[in-house]
């Protein structure tokens, strides 16, 4: 009750004051489980959380339900986006980039459920899926041997952890809720997030021609989801916490 109107009374006060009032309540928690490192430096530097009272536990996966599919690299070069707020995530700018400069080697599949895509002319090549149980997304990321992913805001996309768990190199843009996931020339490449398609274009194309590093890329991609993002991981941190 009365939430309206305490509602309207905090938007009043300064932000501040938002500030101060949360610095004061941190003091009263142990430890904060913050899912990224961008998080655990925000609590540390604005609200003076000692850094071993922040914990970053990431996107956990179950790797043994999210498994890498049979890695017989297809021709063409299988990539794909998931994702709804499809214009947030780069949609657009990724549709550009395809129509420019990919659909000659690679095919492309969106899976979004998304309304936006029902009015977007999609370019030859593309395939939208839609209404896709999660089950049915982990065969789809199986079946791909690229995560393109041109986000413009986020925050530990759960999408990223899902496709290097299944063993799909990730190009994304450069973001601090991207940069626990993704390491250049390893697990895949951050690209600035204003980069241009030809930038991107020169990136995707190199490892689209180079079966091998593709191949290599893949096999870290899921290392690196096998010691960051298992469950066992996540269940020791909560064990030390407790």
């Amino acid at each position: 009750t009365g939430q309206s109107a305490n509602t309207a009374k905090a938007v009043s006060r300064p932000a501040s004051y938002a500030a101060s009032s949360f610095a004061s309540a941190a003091r009263k928690f142990d430890f904060f489980l913050a899912k990224g490192s961008d998080c655990a430096d925000s609590l540390f530097r604005d609200y003076g959380v000692r850094r071993d009272r922040c914990l970053v536990t990431l996107a956990p996966q179950d790797l043994e339900h999210v498994t890498p599919g049979p890695k017989s690299i297809s021709s063409p070069v299988r990539l794909l986006f998931v994702g709804n707020d499809f214009a947030r995530k780069g949609g657009d700018f990724l549709l550009r980039l395809y129509a420019e400069h990919l659909s000659g080697t690679c095919s492309l599949t969106i899976a979004s459920n998304d309304a936006i895509l029902e009015r977007q002319k999609l370019p030859p090549g593309v395939q939208w899926l839609r209404g896709k149980t999660h089950d049915q997304l982990l065969d789809v990321y199986r079946a791909s041997d690229i995560f393109v992913f041109p986000t413009q805001q986020d925050y530990i996309p759960q999408v990223l952890a899902e496709a290097l768990a299944a063993g799909l190199p990730c190009f994304t843009s450069n973001l601090l809720g991207t940069r626990d996931l993704v390491r250049n020339g390893e697990t895949g490449y951050l690209i600035p997030h204003d980069a241009p398609a030809e930038v991107w274009a020169a990136h995707l194309n190199r490892l689209v021609a180079n079966r091998a590093e593709l191949r290599r890329m893949s096999i870290c991609a899921r290392r690196f989801a096998e010691v960051n993002l298992g469950l066992d991981r996540f269940e020791s941190l909560i064990t030390d916490v407790i």
